[in-house]
C-alpha cells in the first residue's frame, strides 16, 4: 500500500509540477509599419499590398484607426510594399529582404496627389532591428570549416564558433 501511495503521488507531482516550458523557433518573419501622410498623421483605410517578388504572390490589408498594418508569418525572401489611399500619391518600396525571425518596419510616408502618380522609395532594411530584442549572426558552413578550430579532434565544445560570431560579447564568464 506504501508503494502504491508513493507511485501515485510521484505521478502527481511530474504531471501537474510546472515544468520549463519550451517554446518553438519561428521559422517565418514578419512586416510591420505605418501610412502616414505629410505632416506625420495617421492614415486609416489604407490599402496597404505585400508583394513577394519571387512568386509575385500578394498579401492585402487595410491600414487601421492608428494607420499601422502588419504582415505575419512570411517565407524568406524579397518583398515590396505598395500603400494606396483616394487623394494620395501611390507609395512603393524597392525590393527589401526578409528573414526567419525578423521583423522589418516599412512606415510610408504618403503625398497629397492624384491617383496616377507614384512615389517609389529606395532604401534597404534597416541594419539595426528596433523592432525585437534580439541578437544574431549568421556564420556559413563554409566560414565555421576555414576557422582554426582545435576542438574537431579532442573537444566537440560550440564555444569557438559562437565567439567567432561578431556580435557576441564575453560578460565575466558568460557570452
Amino acid at each position: 500500500m506504501r508503494n502504491q501511495l508513493a507511485a501515485i503521488a510521484v505521478v502527481l507531482t511530474v504531471v501537474f509540477l510546472p515544468g520549463s516550458r519550451a517554446e518553438a523557433q519561428s521559422t517565418y518573419g514578419a512586416v510591420v509599419g505605418t501610412a502616414l501622410d505629410p505632416t506625420n498623421a495617421v492614415l486609416p483605410g489604407a490599402s496597404v499590398t505585400l508583394t513577394e517578388v519571387q512568386t509575385n504572390f500578394d498579401r492585402t490589408t487595410t491600414t487601421d484607426s492608428a494607420g499601422s498594418f502588419e504582415f505575419h508569418n512570411l517565407t524568406q525572401g524579397l518583398y515590396a510594399v505598395k500603400v494606396e489611399l483616394s487623394g494620395f500619391k501611390t507609395f512603393k518600396t524597392e525590393p527589401f529582404r526578409v528573414e526567419a525571425r525578423e521583423t522589418v518596419r516599412i512606415d510610408a510616408k504618403v503625398a497629397v496627389g492624384g491617383l496616377s502618380e507614384q512615389v517609389v522609395v529606395r532604401s534597404a532594411a534597416p541594419v539595426i532591428n528596433t523592432e525585437t530584442p534580439t541578437v544574431a549572426g549568421k556564420v556559413s558552413n563554409r566560414e565555421l570549416q576555414e576557422l582554426p578550430f582545435t576542438f574537431r579532434t579532442s573537444n566537440t565544445s560550440p564555444i569557438p564558433a559562437i565567439q567567432a560570431i561578431p556580435e557576441v560579447q564575453k560578460v565575466g564568464d558568460q557570452y
